[in-house]
């Protein structure tokens, strides 16, 4: 975006290719990211500096983040203690860095953050799953004694608390809020949240 701005051309020539009628201003399916290829890398700023302050990124975004990467960070943890795995785990930890020191000028000119950590955190897990997968096939482990029904009522509560009570939002479509039940809520009255859509 930086170095090659789009353009109302570019973003017209995009909607046309798939299909969709262009209209003045673009909307459905070509609006938002073809859309935005229309704006000024300026505009596109004042955009994300609207969003920080009116949603408060920073705060919703580290706290997300941190949960996202909590499986990553434990993932990590234990594969390094697979002596077979530790030079993966340090490659696998240099091109995440790389990757997102290359991706970070996303998170200046655009508002989509938590795609931005959805795509790493996806990329990253795929590459700890091979490792995993690998680490088995070397190392099978000993079969463990089943835990009590205490212990897997324990973990099952926390780990839907976990998948429940957060999420990590892509798009700042409504003010910060924390947990599934949040992104529910906001659809279920997405119509009267937005009458101008529905006319």
């Amino acid at each position: 975006m930086v170095s090659h701005p789009g353009n109302e051309q570019t973003s017209n020539a995009i909607c046309a290719s798939i299909g969709v009628p262009v209209t003045t201003p673009l909307s459905g399916l070509c609006g938002g990211a073809i859309a935005s290829l229309t704006l000024s890398t300026a505009i596109a700023r004042e955009i994300v500096l609207d969003d920080i302050q009116v949603y408060g990124n920073f705060t919703l975004f580290s706290i997300t983040g941190l949960l996202a990467y909590l499986p990553v960070l434990l993932a990590f943890i234990a594969l390094w203690r697979w002596p077979g795995g530790r030079s993966k785990v340090v490659g696998i930890a240099a091109v995440a860095a790389a990757s997102m020191a290359a991706s970070s000028v996303l998170f200046y000119y655009a508002t989509d953050w938590g795609r931005w950590i959805y795509i790493h955190l996806f990329c990253i897990s795929l590459l700890l799953l091979a490792v995993e997968y690998q680490r088995q096939r070397e190392q099978p482990r000993e079969q463990s004694a089943i835990p009590g029904r205490p212990k897997l009522t324990a973990a099952l509560v926390f780990v839907l608390a976990y998948m429940l009570c957060w999420d990590l939002p892509h798009v700042g479509l409504y003010r910060a809020r924390f947990g599934y039940f949040g992104l529910a809520k906001y659809v279920l009255n997405y119509r009267s949240l937005h009458p101008a859509v529905h006319r």
